[in-house]
């Protein structure tokens, strides 16, 4: 993955979202921006549908019905026009389906599904209970200290929260890592911005020297630092594992290295027998001393095989 730097980006605060800025402005200078057709030769990218009568328009080389980019349909999270599928709430409000998330956890929310919109703000309904119990827990109490620290740091996080979506709503754009507005330079990577100070590898905390970088959670890693951190590595030969691998005895193996520990040949039909950790196919298995039990009656007693357990009396 790299990541694009931005400079000077504040000279203008507002954002131009109209249609002619969406589908390009000087792109379409000297022509018109909508095309009229009179024959089915176009495919609206947006619907599948043929575009045979009316308008259409053009929009990154695809074609589309006029209403399927409609400058009403207008996301309210990102604020950008919507193609193709749209979520539409209850409220009138639209959203691309990539955005319709919840604001206090980001977790995907199911246009069919059950969620509230609250002061303009769209939550789940695990998020909803939460905060609702942590308002009747934690009544407000005028000029007396709260002496519970964990309540304390929770009202922070609440607070900083809720200054975060009110600053999301007013359209600036807000670091990914401390939450707070950016007012210089700042740094994209994946459509999150970051100051330039934020943007350092969660698992070292230094910056990035080049632009390749690994996203987990939200936060960015050096990709040794990704690996170490939640790679997968060999039993057999230690090296981290790309792609598919065998997860036996507790451990992730790659397909050539999960072999027999003492011939080094691939387990068959017959399968392995574990020892200490370590896999052995059936011929190479340690054999242990065979345990002996004598008794009082006419047989000598039984032997009992270490592999399978099973007795054979003799």
């Amino acid at each position: 993955m790299s990541y694009e730097y931005l400079s000077s980006r504040f000279k203008n605060n507002e954002t131009d979202h109209t249609l002619e800025a969406m589908l390009g402005k000087e792109k379409n200078q000297g022509r018109n921006e909508h095309q009229t057709v009179r024959s089915g030769n176009y495919r609206c990218s947006g619907c599948n549908k043929l575009i045979e009568r009316g308008e259409m328009v053009e929009y990154e080389g695809k074609y589309y019905h006029r209403q399927c980019v409609d400058i009403d349909f207008r996301c309210e999270r990102c604020g950008g026009v919507v193609i193709g599928k749209v979520v539409r709430t209850s409220t009138s409000k639209t959203y691309h389906p990539k955005c319709f998330t919840c604001e206090h956890c980001g977790h995907k929310l199911a246009p069919e599904g059950t969620y509230t919109e609250r002061m303009g703000h769209l939550l789940c309904n695990d998020c909803v209970v939460e905060i609702e119990s942590f308002k009747r827990n934690n009544p407000p109490r005028n000029n007396q200290p709260n002496k519970n620290r964990t309540n304390v740091d929770r009202q922070k996080q609440i607070r900083e929260r809720e200054q975060f979506l009110d600053n999301q709503n007013q359209g600036k754009e807000i670091c990914g890592v401390c939450g707070k507005v950016i007012m210089k330079d700042a740094i994209i990577a994946l459509d999150v911005f970051f100051h330039k100070e934020c943007f350092t590898c969660k698992g070292c905390g230094k910056q990035f020297n080049e632009t390749q970088f690994q996203m987990y959670d939200g936060f960015p890693y050096h990709p040794e630092c990704y690996s170490r951190k939640y790679g997968k590595f060999c039993a057999g030969c230690n090296k981290e594992i790309e792609g598919k691998f065998i997860v036996a005895l507790g451990k992730d193996w790659h397909h050539g290295c999960f072999r027999c520990t003492k011939c080094g040949a691939s387990f068959g039909d017959e399968g392995f027998l574990e020892k200490d950790g370590k896999p052995y196919c059936v011929d190479c298995y340690p054999k242990q001393p065979q345990k002996k039990v004598v008794t009082t009656t006419k047989r000598r007693g039984f032997v009992i095989d270490p592999r399978t357990g099973q007795k054979r009396y003799v």
